[in-house]
This record gives C-alpha cells, structure tokens and sequence, in this order.
C-alpha cells in the first residue's frame, strides 16, 4: 500500500514538475514578446511626426556656405560657392583675404615678373 502510495505521490509531483516547466517557458516567451514590442514601439518614434512619416534624412550636411570664427564670433575663413565654382578662403588679422583657394586668375605669383 505504501508503494502505490509513493508511486502516485511521484507520478503527481512528475506531472506538477512538467506543468511547471511549460509555465516558466510561457512566461519567458511572454517576456521576451514584451519586449520585443516594447523596443519596436519606441525605436521607431522618430520616424513619425504627429501621424505624418517625415521624409528621409539626406546623407551628410548641406549648407550654402560654412563659416570658420573664432571664440569672439569673428569670421577667419569661409567655403563658398562662387560663379559656380567652389571656393575656399581665410583672412588675416585686418580682414582682408590671406589667402584664396582657387586663385584668381588675375594674381600673379612674386616670382614671375
């Protein structure tokens, strides 16, 4: 009697056993749904803009011209277009141009005379 006894004793904590496992695996998949919907949710805030998808982002940085100052808001250098050419300039102290990439055709290096 005492061996039924333990033998159904065993049988019922087997199946309690199993019954546990499928619990904890459930709960783990739910976790991992969670989440899953939780890192979706918030990653994609940024594409929208009060229920309007905004437009794709252009790679890199557009500008009509780039300023170079100094910590006193003083303009040193500046990378413009000019008569459909790109053009790259720097001033010195007084404000004049120091120095001007592409050269005008105008100037003549010290050297040739």
């Amino acid at each position: 009697m005492q061996t039924a006894l333990n033998s159904s004793l065993e049988e019922r904590l087997a199946r309690l056993e199993k019954g546990s496992q499928r619990w904890r695996a459930a709960a783990l998949m739910l976790l991992v749904a969670v989440g899953v919907l939780l890192t979706a949710a918030f990653s994609a805030q940024d594409q929208f803009d009060r229920g309007f998808i905004l437009p794709p982002r252009g790679e890199g940085i557009r500008a009509r011209a780039f300023l170079l100052t100094d910590r006193e808001g003083k303009v040193q250098g500046e990378w413009t277009m000019e008569r459909g050419q790109p053009v790259l300039k720097f001033y010195g102290s007084n404000g004049k141009v120091l120095w001007l990439a592409p050269p005008r055709t105008g100037y003549k290096p010290v050297e040739a005379k």
